[in-house]
């Protein structure tokens, strides 16, 4: 993990997580310094990829004297689905939140063939292989 004060503005917490087009080298083109301490909720930006658990993440940074710009509240409504999806629903498709994957059964009473399916975290690794489905054999 990389933890630096940028422009002496704010700070970055990155660690590399093998995703190219995620790597950026904030040192090559900013002002950055790795004092030993950081004054208390110094702003910073987590760039270390998914969080398990942002809720312990925030209150270690708060420990380091470092606040992340995203509240709990605010990483949970950004990520998880079932916190987003509401915001939004009267301008996307119907959506139906699952705790687990439903038999086909509840699936073919909620919709019609095909469906999309994903996962609760958002991303951009949308794949139509791999979140479209065709029909019960293919969901099965």
């Amino acid at each position: 993990m990389n933890l630096a004060l940028v422009e002496g503005a704010f700070a970055i917490l990155s660690a590399p997580i093998g995703v190219a087009i995620y790597v950026f080298d904030f040192e090559l083109y900013f002002r950055c310094t790795h004092p030993p301490q950081f004054e208390a909720e110094t702003p910073a930006i987590l760039r270390i990829g998914a969080i398990e658990d942002y809720q312990a993440q925030y209150r270690e940074a708060l420990d380091w004297g470092l606040r992340l710009v995203n509240s709990p509240e605010e990483y949970r409504r950004s990520s998880e689905l079932e916190a987003w999806y509401p915001l939004l629903a009267d301008m996307t498709p119907r959506t139906v939140l699952f705790d687990s994957l439903p038999a086909v059964e509840v699936v073919e009473r909620e919709f019609s063939w095909p469906i999309f399916l994903k996962g609760s975290r958002q991303t951009n690794r949308h794949s139509a292989d791999m979140s479209v489905i065709r029909d019960p054999a293919q969901y099965r």
